[in-house]
């Protein structure tokens, strides 16, 4: 519950190996079955990833305060403060997807919220991917932090087979 999921760049940008293919296949589907763009998160974008991260909450129809809502909220409201970066994924205009995070150290970048409109086939593998890219080069790794013991949250993040597991002591 309280591990982190680490992975290397590289493979959230090539998605490679066989146990990968769906990956790869949701992301080409994707980028050819969309017109999409991708922004920086800044203050003039963050009214448009105020309402993914209300979208999201709604989808999974699930009380505030048993997600990670407010907390999402709270680092969008204050991303200059506490030194996040993000990126925002538009599909014909409409805002559908963004990563918000921050480095860690010089070659880890910690991605603490991804929010997605999943009716958008692929936008997950895609924003992941995407993102990854536009990291600098000295970063090797992105931590996608812990699952908090929800076990959907569990599963999304092992179907990207993590490099590393990496337990956090208290």
């Amino acid at each position: 519950d309280d591990s982190d999921y680490l992975f290397t760049k590289d493979k959230l940008i090539n998605y490679p190996g066989r146990n990968l293919h769906k990956k790869r296949n949701l992301l080409k589907q994707f980028i050819s079955g969309y017109d999409w763009s991708a922004e920086i998160i800044d203050d003039s974008r963050i009214h448009d990833a105020m309402t993914i991260l209300d979208a999201w909450q709604s989808a999974i129809n699930l009380p505030q305060t048993a997600t990670d809502y407010l907390s999402c909220k709270e680092a969008l409201t204050n991303t200059v403060m506490f030194n996040l970066k993000g990126e925002i994924i538009y599909i014909d205009g409409i805002a559908a997807g963004f990563v918000l995070g921050e480095m860690i150290s010089h070659n880890v970048f910690a991605l603490h919220f991804a929010k997605c409109i999943t009716h958008y086939k692929g936008i997950y593998q895609f924003i992941y991917n995407h993102f990854a890219k536009s990291l600098p080069s000295e970063c090797e790794w992105i931590n996608f932090e812990q699952d908090l013991g929800i076990p959907a949250l569990r599963q999304a993040k092992e179907t990207y087979e993590p490099d590393l597991m990496e337990h956090k002591y208290r």
